[in-house]
Protein backbone atom coordinates (compact mmCIF):
# COMPACT_ATOMS: atom_id res chain seq x y z
CA UNK A 1 0.00 0.00 0.00
CA UNK A 2 2.96 2.31 0.64
CA UNK A 3 4.04 1.74 -2.94
CA UNK A 4 0.53 2.57 -4.18
CA UNK A 5 0.50 5.77 -2.10
CA UNK A 6 3.86 6.81 -3.49
CA UNK A 7 2.57 6.13 -6.99
CA UNK A 8 -0.53 8.27 -6.31
CA UNK A 9 1.65 11.16 -5.08
CA UNK A 10 3.90 10.87 -8.09
CA UNK A 11 0.87 10.83 -10.39
CA UNK A 12 -0.49 13.99 -8.77
CA UNK A 13 2.86 15.71 -9.29
CA UNK A 14 3.01 14.50 -12.88
CA UNK A 15 -0.53 15.72 -13.48
CA UNK A 16 0.35 19.13 -12.03
CA UNK A 17 3.38 19.31 -14.28
CA UNK A 18 1.26 18.26 -17.25
CA UNK A 19 -1.32 20.96 -16.50
CA UNK A 20 1.45 23.54 -16.18
CA UNK A 21 2.89 22.40 -19.50
CA UNK A 22 -0.51 22.73 -21.14
CA UNK A 23 -0.86 26.25 -19.72
CA UNK A 24 2.57 27.19 -21.05
CA UNK A 25 1.72 25.73 -24.42
CA UNK A 26 -1.46 27.79 -24.50
CA UNK A 27 0.55 30.85 -23.54
CA UNK A 28 2.90 30.25 -26.45
CA UNK A 29 -0.05 30.00 -28.83
CA UNK A 30 -1.46 33.28 -27.54
CA UNK A 31 2.03 34.79 -27.77
CA UNK A 32 2.05 34.05 -31.48
CA UNK A 33 -1.23 35.92 -31.76
CA UNK A 34 0.35 38.80 -29.86
CA UNK A 35 3.20 38.88 -32.34
CA UNK A 36 0.74 39.06 -35.21
CA UNK A 37 -1.13 41.90 -33.50
CA UNK A 38 2.17 43.71 -32.99
CA UNK A 39 3.00 43.30 -36.65
CA UNK A 40 -0.41 44.70 -37.58
CA UNK A 41 0.18 47.63 -35.22
CA UNK A 42 3.55 48.31 -36.81
CA UNK A 43 1.92 48.14 -40.23
CA UNK A 44 -0.57 50.75 -39.08
CA UNK A 45 2.32 52.90 -37.81
CA UNK A 46 4.15 52.63 -41.10
CA UNK A 47 0.98 53.56 -42.95
CA UNK A 48 0.57 56.59 -40.68
CA UNK A 49 4.17 57.66 -41.35
CA UNK A 50 3.61 57.30 -45.09
CA UNK A 51 0.45 59.35 -44.85
CA UNK A 52 2.19 62.10 -42.89
CA UNK A 53 5.04 62.17 -45.37
CA UNK A 54 2.52 62.53 -48.14
CA UNK A 55 0.87 65.50 -46.36
CA UNK A 56 4.21 67.08 -45.32
CA UNK A 57 3.26 67.02 -41.62
CA UNK A 58 6.46 65.34 -40.30
CA UNK A 59 10.02 66.54 -40.39
CA UNK A 60 12.70 64.17 -41.66
CA UNK A 61 14.10 63.63 -38.15
CA UNK A 62 10.69 62.68 -36.79
CA UNK A 63 10.10 60.29 -39.68
CA UNK A 64 13.53 58.73 -39.17
CA UNK A 65 12.90 58.31 -35.42
CA UNK A 66 9.53 56.66 -35.98
CA UNK A 67 10.86 54.33 -38.67
CA UNK A 68 13.81 53.37 -36.43
CA UNK A 69 11.46 52.50 -33.57
CA UNK A 70 9.26 50.46 -35.88
CA UNK A 71 12.31 48.63 -37.30
CA UNK A 72 13.66 47.83 -33.84
CA UNK A 73 10.26 46.55 -32.74
CA UNK A 74 9.98 44.38 -35.88
CA UNK A 75 13.40 42.87 -35.23
CA UNK A 76 12.54 42.23 -31.58
CA UNK A 77 9.21 40.56 -32.41
CA UNK A 78 10.87 38.35 -35.03
CA UNK A 79 13.63 37.33 -32.60
CA UNK A 80 11.05 36.53 -29.92
CA UNK A 81 9.00 34.53 -32.41
CA UNK A 82 12.04 32.38 -33.24
CA UNK A 83 12.87 31.94 -29.56
CA UNK A 84 16.21 33.76 -29.80
CA UNK A 85 15.49 36.18 -26.94
CA UNK A 86 13.02 34.63 -24.54
CA UNK A 87 10.13 32.22 -24.41
CA UNK A 88 6.54 32.07 -23.29
CA UNK A 89 5.35 34.56 -20.62
CA UNK A 90 8.62 36.48 -20.36
CA UNK A 91 8.56 37.00 -24.13
CA UNK A 92 5.01 38.39 -23.97
CA UNK A 93 5.99 40.73 -21.15
CA UNK A 94 9.09 41.99 -22.95
CA UNK A 95 7.23 42.49 -26.25
CA UNK A 96 4.46 44.32 -24.42
CA UNK A 97 6.98 46.56 -22.67
CA UNK A 98 8.73 47.31 -25.97
CA UNK A 99 5.43 48.14 -27.70
CA UNK A 100 4.51 50.31 -24.73
CA UNK A 101 7.72 52.31 -25.12
CA UNK A 102 7.19 52.62 -28.86
CA UNK A 103 3.59 53.80 -28.42
CA UNK A 104 4.54 56.34 -25.75
CA UNK A 105 7.38 57.68 -27.91
CA UNK A 106 4.91 57.97 -30.76
CA UNK A 107 2.49 59.90 -28.51
CA UNK A 108 5.32 62.06 -27.16
CA UNK A 109 6.44 62.91 -30.68
CA UNK A 110 2.90 63.81 -31.74
CA UNK A 111 2.10 65.84 -28.61
CA UNK A 112 5.30 67.71 -27.84
CA UNK A 113 7.36 67.72 -31.04
CA UNK A 114 4.70 68.01 -33.72
CA UNK A 115 1.91 69.54 -31.62
CA UNK A 116 -0.59 67.33 -33.32
CA UNK A 117 -2.80 65.86 -30.55
CA UNK A 118 -5.45 64.74 -33.03
CA UNK A 119 -3.06 61.97 -34.15
CA UNK A 120 -2.79 60.74 -30.57
CA UNK A 121 -6.53 60.79 -30.05
CA UNK A 122 -7.03 58.91 -33.30
CA UNK A 123 -4.65 56.14 -32.18
CA UNK A 124 -5.61 55.87 -28.49
CA UNK A 125 -7.78 52.83 -29.21
CA UNK A 126 -4.57 50.84 -29.67
CA UNK A 127 -4.02 51.19 -25.92
CA UNK A 128 -7.14 49.16 -25.16
CA UNK A 129 -6.12 46.37 -27.52
CA UNK A 130 -2.59 46.43 -26.11
CA UNK A 131 -3.77 46.31 -22.50
CA UNK A 132 -5.79 43.13 -23.13
CA UNK A 133 -2.66 41.18 -24.10
CA UNK A 134 -0.93 40.72 -20.69
CA UNK A 135 -4.16 39.76 -18.91
CA UNK A 136 -4.68 36.95 -21.43
CA UNK A 137 -1.16 35.57 -21.48
CA UNK A 138 0.89 36.13 -18.33
CA UNK A 139 0.27 35.89 -14.60
CA UNK A 140 -1.97 38.42 -12.95
CA UNK A 141 0.58 40.48 -10.94
CA UNK A 142 2.78 41.04 -14.00
CA UNK A 143 -0.25 41.88 -16.15
CA UNK A 144 -1.49 44.46 -13.62
CA UNK A 145 1.94 46.08 -13.44
CA UNK A 146 2.45 46.31 -17.21
CA UNK A 147 -1.09 47.56 -17.89
CA UNK A 148 -0.73 50.16 -15.13
CA UNK A 149 2.57 51.37 -16.61
CA UNK A 150 0.88 51.76 -20.01
CA UNK A 151 -2.09 53.69 -18.62
CA UNK A 152 -0.13 55.90 -16.24
CA UNK A 153 2.63 56.77 -18.72
CA UNK A 154 0.09 57.85 -21.34
CA UNK A 155 -1.98 59.70 -18.74
CA UNK A 156 1.15 61.52 -17.55
CA UNK A 157 1.89 62.72 -21.08
CA UNK A 158 -1.63 64.07 -21.53
CA UNK A 159 -1.50 65.73 -18.11
CA UNK A 160 1.79 67.40 -19.00
CA UNK A 161 0.34 68.51 -22.32
CA UNK A 162 -2.75 69.97 -20.56
CA UNK A 163 -0.57 71.88 -18.10
CA UNK A 164 1.82 73.23 -20.74
CA UNK A 165 -1.00 74.45 -22.96
CA UNK A 166 -3.26 75.48 -20.07
CA UNK A 167 -6.09 73.22 -21.13
CA UNK A 168 -8.83 72.59 -18.59
CA UNK A 169 -10.77 69.37 -18.02
CA UNK A 170 -13.89 70.93 -19.55
CA UNK A 171 -12.27 71.86 -22.83
CA UNK A 172 -14.77 71.03 -25.59
CA UNK A 173 -12.32 68.96 -27.56
CA UNK A 174 -10.31 67.14 -24.89
CA UNK A 175 -13.15 66.96 -22.39
CA UNK A 176 -15.26 64.97 -24.82
CA UNK A 177 -12.46 62.70 -26.08
CA UNK A 178 -9.54 62.20 -23.69
CA UNK A 179 -11.16 62.13 -20.25
CA UNK A 180 -13.98 59.67 -21.20
CA UNK A 181 -11.38 57.48 -22.89
CA UNK A 182 -9.24 57.21 -19.75
CA UNK A 183 -12.33 56.54 -17.63
CA UNK A 184 -13.29 53.67 -19.96
CA UNK A 185 -9.67 52.51 -19.94
CA UNK A 186 -9.76 52.33 -16.13
CA UNK A 187 -13.00 50.34 -16.28
CA UNK A 188 -11.41 47.97 -18.81
CA UNK A 189 -8.43 47.60 -16.49
CA UNK A 190 -10.67 46.55 -13.59
CA UNK A 191 -12.67 44.13 -15.74
CA UNK A 192 -9.55 42.56 -17.25
CA UNK A 193 -8.05 42.16 -13.78
CA UNK A 194 -11.16 40.30 -12.68
CA UNK A 195 -11.02 38.16 -15.79
CA UNK A 196 -7.36 37.32 -15.08
CA UNK A 197 -8.27 36.32 -11.53
CA UNK A 198 -11.03 34.06 -12.87
CA UNK A 199 -8.67 32.59 -15.49
CA UNK A 200 -6.06 31.67 -12.87
CA UNK A 201 -8.74 30.16 -10.64
CA UNK A 202 -10.06 28.15 -13.60
CA UNK A 203 -6.56 26.90 -14.43
CA UNK A 204 -6.01 25.80 -10.83
CA UNK A 205 -9.45 24.19 -10.72
CA UNK A 206 -8.85 22.23 -13.91
CA UNK A 207 -5.41 21.22 -12.70
CA UNK A 208 -6.89 19.93 -9.44
CA UNK A 209 -9.75 18.28 -11.33
CA UNK A 210 -7.31 16.56 -13.67
CA UNK A 211 -5.19 15.47 -10.72
CA UNK A 212 -8.24 14.10 -8.88
CA UNK A 213 -9.43 12.30 -12.01
CA UNK A 214 -5.99 10.81 -12.57
CA UNK A 215 -5.82 9.81 -8.91
CA UNK A 216 -9.28 8.23 -9.14
CA UNK A 217 -8.20 6.31 -12.23
CA UNK A 218 -5.04 5.18 -10.46
CA UNK A 219 -6.99 4.11 -7.39
CA UNK A 220 -9.41 2.16 -9.61
CA UNK A 221 -6.45 0.51 -11.31
CA UNK A 222 -4.90 -0.23 -7.91
CA UNK A 223 -8.19 -1.75 -6.74
CA UNK A 224 -8.34 -3.88 -9.88
CA UNK A 225 -4.71 -4.94 -9.36
CA UNK A 226 -5.46 -5.77 -5.73
CA UNK A 227 -8.50 -7.82 -6.77
CA UNK A 228 -6.39 -9.59 -9.38
CA UNK A 229 -3.66 -10.22 -6.82
CA UNK A 230 -6.28 -11.55 -4.41
CA UNK A 231 -7.58 -13.91 -7.10
CA UNK A 232 -4.05 -15.07 -7.87
CA UNK A 233 -3.36 -15.57 -4.16
CA UNK A 234 -6.55 -17.61 -3.75
CA UNK A 235 -5.59 -19.61 -6.82
CA UNK A 236 -2.10 -20.19 -5.39
CA UNK A 237 -3.59 -21.31 -2.08
CA UNK A 238 -5.92 -23.70 -3.91
CA UNK A 239 -2.98 -25.05 -5.93
CA UNK A 240 -0.95 -25.49 -2.77
CA UNK A 241 -3.77 -27.39 -1.10
CA UNK A 242 -4.14 -29.53 -4.23
CA UNK A 243 -0.40 -30.12 -4.26
CA UNK A 244 -0.33 -31.15 -0.60
CA UNK A 245 -3.30 -33.46 -1.07
CA UNK A 246 -1.77 -34.99 -4.19
CA UNK A 247 1.72 -35.40 -2.78
CA UNK A 248 0.52 -36.76 0.53
CA UNK A 249 -1.10 -39.63 -1.37
CA UNK A 250 1.48 -40.07 -4.13
CA UNK A 251 4.44 -40.16 -1.73
CA UNK A 252 2.82 -41.95 1.19
CA UNK A 253 1.62 -44.94 -0.85
CA UNK A 254 4.99 -46.03 -2.33
CA UNK A 255 6.86 -45.16 0.87
CA UNK A 256 4.46 -47.29 2.91
CA UNK A 257 5.03 -50.11 0.42
CA UNK A 258 8.81 -49.74 0.72
CA UNK A 259 8.64 -49.73 4.52
CA UNK A 260 6.20 -52.66 4.66
CA UNK A 261 8.13 -54.87 2.22
CA UNK A 262 11.48 -54.06 3.80
CA UNK A 263 10.11 -54.80 7.30
CA UNK A 264 8.83 -58.15 6.07
CA UNK A 265 12.23 -58.95 4.57
CA UNK A 266 14.08 -57.77 7.67
CA UNK A 267 11.91 -59.76 10.07
CA UNK A 268 12.69 -63.00 8.25
CA UNK A 269 9.08 -64.02 7.68
CA UNK A 270 9.95 -64.72 4.02
CA UNK A 271 12.75 -67.21 4.77
CA UNK A 272 10.35 -70.14 4.69
CA UNK A 273 8.85 -68.99 1.35
CA UNK A 274 12.11 -69.04 -0.56
CA UNK A 275 14.13 -66.69 -2.72
CA UNK A 276 11.34 -66.04 -5.20
CA UNK A 277 9.34 -64.12 -2.62
CA UNK A 278 12.39 -62.04 -1.77
CA UNK A 279 12.76 -61.25 -5.46
CA UNK A 280 9.10 -60.21 -5.77
CA UNK A 281 9.33 -57.97 -2.71
CA UNK A 282 12.61 -56.48 -3.92
CA UNK A 283 11.00 -55.72 -7.28
CA UNK A 284 8.06 -54.02 -5.55
CA UNK A 285 10.46 -51.97 -3.43
CA UNK A 286 12.41 -51.02 -6.55
CA UNK A 287 9.26 -49.96 -8.40
CA UNK A 288 8.04 -47.92 -5.44
CA UNK A 289 11.41 -46.19 -5.20
CA UNK A 290 11.36 -45.42 -8.92
CA UNK A 291 7.88 -43.98 -8.56
CA UNK A 292 8.95 -41.71 -5.69
CA UNK A 293 12.05 -40.65 -7.64
CA UNK A 294 9.97 -39.83 -10.73
CA UNK A 295 7.65 -37.68 -8.61
CA UNK A 296 10.57 -35.82 -7.07
CA UNK A 297 12.23 -35.35 -10.47
CA UNK A 298 9.03 -33.97 -11.93
CA UNK A 299 8.61 -31.54 -9.04
CA UNK A 300 12.21 -30.38 -9.35
CA UNK A 301 11.87 -30.05 -13.13
CA UNK A 302 8.76 -27.91 -12.81
CA UNK A 303 10.39 -25.80 -10.10
CA UNK A 304 13.38 -25.14 -12.37
CA UNK A 305 11.16 -24.15 -15.27
CA UNK A 306 8.97 -21.82 -13.22
CA UNK A 307 11.87 -20.19 -11.34
CA UNK A 308 13.70 -19.30 -14.55
CA UNK A 309 16.80 -21.35 -13.70
CA UNK A 310 16.18 -23.77 -16.57
CA UNK A 311 18.89 -22.74 -19.04
CA UNK A 312 18.25 -23.65 -22.66
CA UNK A 313 21.21 -24.60 -24.86
CA UNK A 314 20.28 -24.03 -28.48
CA UNK A 315 21.65 -26.46 -31.04
CA UNK A 316 20.59 -28.25 -34.22
CA UNK A 317 19.08 -31.63 -33.41
CA UNK A 318 17.24 -34.32 -35.32
CA UNK A 319 13.62 -34.57 -34.25
CA UNK A 320 13.66 -38.27 -35.19
CA UNK A 321 16.67 -38.94 -32.92
CA UNK A 322 14.96 -37.15 -30.04
CA UNK A 323 11.78 -39.15 -30.59
CA UNK A 324 13.67 -42.46 -30.74
CA UNK A 325 15.28 -41.64 -27.40
CA UNK A 326 11.88 -40.84 -25.90
CA UNK A 327 10.43 -44.14 -27.19
CA UNK A 328 13.35 -46.10 -25.71
CA UNK A 329 13.00 -44.37 -22.34
CA UNK A 330 9.24 -44.99 -22.16
CA UNK A 331 9.25 -48.48 -23.67
CA UNK A 332 9.36 -50.27 -20.32
CA UNK A 333 6.36 -48.31 -19.01
CA UNK A 334 4.44 -49.07 -22.20
CA UNK A 335 5.19 -52.79 -21.91
CA UNK A 336 4.03 -52.86 -18.30
CA UNK A 337 0.85 -51.07 -19.26
CA UNK A 338 0.25 -53.28 -22.29
CA UNK A 339 0.33 -50.33 -24.67
CA UNK A 340 2.07 -50.33 -28.04
CA UNK A 341 4.31 -47.45 -29.11
CA UNK A 342 4.08 -46.71 -32.84
CA UNK A 343 6.25 -44.48 -35.00
CA UNK A 344 4.74 -42.48 -37.84
CA UNK A 345 7.34 -40.45 -39.73
CA UNK A 346 5.45 -38.55 -42.46
CA UNK A 347 8.65 -37.00 -43.83
CA UNK A 348 11.26 -38.51 -46.15
CA UNK A 349 14.34 -36.97 -44.50
CA UNK A 350 15.52 -36.24 -41.01
CA UNK A 351 13.72 -33.19 -39.62
CA UNK A 352 16.37 -30.87 -38.18
CA UNK A 353 15.16 -28.35 -35.63
CA UNK A 354 16.93 -25.67 -33.65
CA UNK A 355 16.24 -26.08 -29.95
CA UNK A 356 17.40 -27.51 -26.66
CA UNK A 357 17.80 -31.29 -26.92
CA UNK A 358 17.24 -31.97 -23.22
CA UNK A 359 14.07 -29.83 -23.24
CA UNK A 360 12.78 -31.61 -26.36
CA UNK A 361 13.40 -34.99 -24.72
CA UNK A 362 11.67 -33.81 -21.56
CA UNK A 363 8.68 -32.55 -23.58
CA UNK A 364 8.39 -35.76 -25.59
CA UNK A 365 8.79 -37.96 -22.52
CA UNK A 366 6.05 -36.12 -20.62
CA UNK A 367 3.66 -36.36 -23.56
CA UNK A 368 4.34 -40.05 -24.24
CA UNK A 369 4.20 -41.07 -20.56
CA UNK A 370 0.97 -39.13 -20.14
CA UNK A 371 -0.53 -40.88 -23.18
CA UNK A 372 0.59 -44.29 -21.89
CA UNK A 373 -0.90 -43.60 -18.47
CA UNK A 374 -4.37 -42.88 -19.86
CA UNK A 375 -4.42 -45.49 -22.64
CA UNK A 376 -6.30 -48.75 -22.02
CA UNK A 377 -4.31 -51.97 -22.27
CA UNK A 378 -4.08 -53.23 -25.83
CA UNK A 379 -4.34 -49.80 -27.41
CA UNK A 380 -1.55 -47.91 -29.19
CA UNK A 381 0.17 -44.57 -28.67
CA UNK A 382 1.37 -43.06 -31.95
CA UNK A 383 4.34 -40.69 -32.09
CA UNK A 384 4.13 -38.75 -35.34
CA UNK A 385 6.50 -36.34 -37.09
CA UNK A 386 5.07 -34.30 -39.93
CA UNK A 387 5.36 -30.95 -41.66
CA UNK A 388 2.73 -28.32 -40.92
CA UNK A 389 0.93 -26.28 -43.52
CA UNK A 390 3.31 -23.35 -43.09
CA UNK A 391 6.44 -25.48 -43.10
CA UNK A 392 6.70 -25.98 -39.34
CA UNK A 393 7.91 -29.20 -37.80
CA UNK A 394 5.10 -30.89 -35.86
CA UNK A 395 5.69 -33.57 -33.22
CA UNK A 396 2.38 -35.22 -32.27
CA UNK A 397 1.56 -37.83 -29.62
CA UNK A 398 -1.81 -39.49 -30.22
CA UNK A 399 -3.59 -41.83 -27.82
CA UNK A 400 -6.98 -43.53 -27.63
CA UNK A 401 -7.65 -42.81 -23.99
CA UNK A 402 -10.77 -41.34 -22.38
CA UNK A 403 -10.07 -37.87 -23.79
CA UNK A 404 -10.35 -34.49 -22.13
CA UNK A 405 -13.66 -32.68 -21.55
CA UNK A 406 -13.89 -29.48 -23.63
CA UNK A 407 -14.31 -27.32 -20.54
CA UNK A 408 -11.00 -28.59 -19.13
CA UNK A 409 -8.78 -28.14 -22.19
CA UNK A 410 -7.17 -25.00 -20.73
CA UNK A 411 -7.12 -26.27 -17.14
CA UNK A 412 -5.00 -29.32 -17.90
CA UNK A 413 -2.04 -27.08 -18.79
CA UNK A 414 -2.06 -25.71 -15.25
CA UNK A 415 0.03 -27.34 -12.49
CA UNK A 416 -1.43 -30.14 -10.34
CA UNK A 417 -4.38 -30.63 -12.70
CA UNK A 418 -5.00 -34.13 -14.02
CA UNK A 419 -6.33 -34.59 -17.51
CA UNK A 420 -7.88 -38.02 -17.31
CA UNK A 421 -10.82 -39.72 -15.77
CA UNK A 422 -10.60 -39.74 -11.99
CA UNK A 423 -12.26 -43.14 -11.92
CA UNK A 424 -9.24 -44.75 -13.53
CA UNK A 425 -7.18 -46.46 -10.88
CA UNK A 426 -4.06 -46.03 -12.95
CA UNK A 427 -4.25 -42.25 -12.82
CA UNK A 428 -1.41 -41.28 -10.52
CA UNK A 429 1.21 -38.58 -10.61
CA UNK A 430 1.72 -34.95 -9.77
CA UNK A 431 -0.38 -33.39 -12.51
CA UNK A 432 2.68 -31.44 -13.66
CA UNK A 433 3.42 -33.16 -16.97
CA UNK A 434 1.44 -30.89 -19.30
CA UNK A 435 2.38 -27.81 -17.24
CA UNK A 436 6.07 -28.61 -17.81
CA UNK A 437 5.42 -29.14 -21.53
CA UNK A 438 3.55 -25.83 -21.80
CA UNK A 439 6.30 -23.85 -20.07
CA UNK A 440 9.20 -25.47 -21.95
CA UNK A 441 7.59 -24.97 -25.36
CA UNK A 442 6.98 -21.32 -24.52
CA UNK A 443 10.62 -20.88 -23.51
CA UNK A 444 11.78 -22.39 -26.82
CA UNK A 445 9.47 -20.19 -28.90
CA UNK A 446 7.34 -23.15 -29.94
CA UNK A 447 3.60 -23.83 -29.56
CA UNK A 448 1.78 -26.49 -27.59
CA UNK A 449 -1.65 -27.49 -28.89
CA UNK A 450 -4.19 -30.01 -27.66
CA UNK A 451 -7.05 -31.62 -29.56
CA UNK A 452 -9.29 -34.12 -27.84
CA UNK A 453 -12.59 -35.90 -28.32
CA UNK A 454 -14.29 -37.28 -25.24
CA UNK A 455 -14.17 -41.08 -25.33
CA UNK A 456 -11.99 -41.24 -28.46
CA UNK A 457 -8.58 -39.96 -27.43
CA UNK A 458 -6.24 -37.00 -27.36
CA UNK A 459 -3.65 -35.51 -29.72
CA UNK A 460 -0.91 -33.38 -28.16
CA UNK A 461 1.32 -31.52 -30.63
CA UNK A 462 4.45 -29.40 -30.42
CA UNK A 463 4.81 -26.98 -33.35
CA UNK A 464 8.23 -25.48 -33.99
CA UNK A 465 8.13 -22.16 -35.88
CA UNK A 466 9.27 -21.87 -39.47
CA UNK A 467 12.36 -19.81 -38.75
CA UNK A 468 13.65 -22.47 -36.37
CA UNK A 469 13.20 -25.42 -38.73
CA UNK A 470 15.16 -26.80 -41.66
CA UNK A 471 15.28 -30.13 -43.46
CA UNK A 472 18.44 -32.27 -43.32
CA UNK A 473 20.03 -34.36 -46.03
CA UNK A 474 20.39 -37.47 -43.92
CA UNK A 475 18.95 -38.92 -40.77
CA UNK A 476 16.67 -41.56 -39.44
CA UNK A 477 15.15 -43.71 -42.16
CA UNK A 478 11.47 -43.60 -42.89
CA UNK A 479 9.37 -45.85 -40.70
CA UNK A 480 8.92 -49.42 -41.80
CA UNK A 481 5.56 -51.09 -42.46
CA UNK A 482 5.88 -52.84 -39.07
CA UNK A 483 6.15 -49.43 -37.41
CA UNK A 484 2.92 -48.29 -39.05
CA UNK A 485 0.28 -51.03 -38.86
CA UNK A 486 -3.05 -50.56 -40.49
CA UNK A 487 -4.87 -50.09 -37.20
CA UNK A 488 -2.90 -46.96 -36.22
CA UNK A 489 -4.83 -43.61 -36.11
CA UNK A 490 -5.22 -42.25 -39.63
CA UNK A 491 -6.23 -38.65 -38.92
CA UNK A 492 -3.55 -36.16 -38.03
CA UNK A 493 -3.77 -33.67 -35.18
CA UNK A 494 -5.46 -31.16 -37.47
CA UNK A 495 -5.74 -28.32 -35.00
CA UNK A 496 -2.04 -28.52 -34.30
CA UNK A 497 -0.86 -28.87 -37.86
CA UNK A 498 -3.02 -26.14 -39.33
Amino acid sequence: MAGQGQQVRMTMVDTSVTSDDERKRGTREIARSVYLVALLAMSAGLFEVARLIHTDKFTLSQIFTTLALVSVLCAYVFASWKGWIAKSASTVASVFFCVNICLNLYFFNALFLSDWPQVVIANMNWMTALMIVPFLTINRPQARFLAAVLCLSTLAQFAAYFIIHDIGPFDPFFGSEVIPFFISLGAAYVLLDGFAMFREAAIKFHARSDALQETANLMAKAAADAERAKTEAEKSIALRETFLATMSHELRTPLNAIIGFSDAMKSGVLEKRGVDHYRVYAEDIHQSGEHVLSLINQLLEYSRVRSGTYDLTTSTVSLQDVTEQVIRMSGHAADKRGVRLLRDWQVQQATMVVGDRHALVQIGLNLVMNAIKFSPAGEAVTVRIQEGRNGEAVLSVIDKGPGIPPDRMDDVKQPFVRAGDASLASETGTGLGLAIVSNLTEKMGARFDLASTRGEGTCAAIILPLDATRRGDAGTEDSTPEDRPEDRPKDSCRSAAS
